[in-house]
């Protein structure tokens, strides 16, 4: 049986979705309905669960307001980086609040520091399932005078976690949006003893900035080629890998491993992260490669008034055979 509660995380307020076979999803709706623990269950070859793993890295207590890192939080109404935060559209100009100033640009969007209200909240013998919103309106934000509803749909069932991100453009004109989620997982054991596999057969090279240069380079012959499948002892990344369908970590010596499955219709490209710990690794499905808003090439949506869209984000362990 699932069912779904309130808690509190710190000073945040929490809702939590659980089984009582040991699934259990923790949602910060104050943090933009951040993903903060995710335990699922460890699928056999049968799609039989064997075990219960937590799979996600989240921030520590002291951590959730600072936001070092972005863990488990969404980004919208951007992913990525503008530079100076400064965009046109549709021939106008528009300042973003630069959230980075080390660095001087604008980063991730800002529903991460944005409360979300309660849609609806349904459990029973098969699933839980949590609804939330937020509108986004023109005064809310510097640098983003348009109308834009988000609703998040997280569902936590025997066989893994769904996340289903809506953006509606509730305005009168259209709107520029990119969006994505930022969770970190984690296996067993060190990073040098995972590996990482992946149908991407592209890849965004990034300037000294890790701004995007613009171009789209095969991932063949480089050591962005995850194809076949390749460990991550020695791997450095903070890449956008372009079109993939699914992407799994696995354990070389256990063999657990994580998978992620993807809408390509929206999230139709992955931005890999490891951090410098090295304790997690980032693996985001975006709609966009970082700084759309400046180069549109790279994956902008416009959506114009009274339209939406819709886009999933399938997570599941398991474990495979030796």
């Amino acid at each position: 049986m699932y069912s779904i509660h309130k808690t509190q995380i710190g000073l945040f307020n929490a809702v939590v979705l659980s089984s009582n076979h040991g699934e259990r999803a923790v949602i910060i709706p104050d943090l933009g309905g951040m993903v903060h623990e995710l335990v699922v269950p460890v699928l056999s070859p049968s799609f039989e669960p064997v075990a219960y793993k937590s799979i996600v890295r989240g921030d520590a207590l002291e951590e959730l307001s600072r936001n070092p890192y972005y863990r488990g939080r969404f980004m919208v109404p951007f992913c990525g980086r503008i530079p100076q935060g400064v965009y046109r559209f549709q021939g106008v100009e528009h300042r973003l609040y630069v959230n980075m100033p080390e660095e001087q640009n604008a980063l991730h969007g800002f529903l991460y520091r944005t409360s979300m209200q309660l849609l609806s909240t349904q459990a029973d013998e098969s699933a839980a399932e949590l609804r939330l919103h937020h509108i986004i309106k023109p005064d809310d934000e510097a640098g983003y005078s348009f109308t834009l509803q988000v609703i998040i749909t997280y569902r936590l069932d025997d066989q893994g976690f769904t996340v289903t991100i809506t953006v509606a453009n509730l305005g009168k004109e259209a709107l520029p949006v990119t969006l994505g989620w930022h969770p970190y997982f984690m296996l067993d054991g060190a990073l040098s003893d995972w590996q990482i596999t992946m149908d991407a057969d592209l890849y965004y090279p990034t300037k000294y900035n890790l701004i995007p240069t613009g171009a789209l380079l095969a991932v063949g012959g480089t050591s962005y080629d995850f194809r076949a499948g390749r460990p991550l002892v020695h791997a450095q990344l903070d890449t956008c890998f372009a079109f993939p369908s699914c992407i799994q970590l696995e354990h070389t010596k256990t063999h657990v491993g994580i998978s992620m499955e993807i809408d390509r219709q929206v999230f139709n490209r992955i931005h890999v992260f490891i951090p410098p710990e090295r304790d997690a690794v980032a693996v985001e499905p975006v709609s966009a490669a970082g700084s759309a808003f400046t180069m549109p090439h790279l994956g902008l949506t416009v959506l114009r008034p009274a339209t939406s869209k819709t886009g999933w984000v399938r997570v599941q362990a398991f474990m495979r055979e030796n």
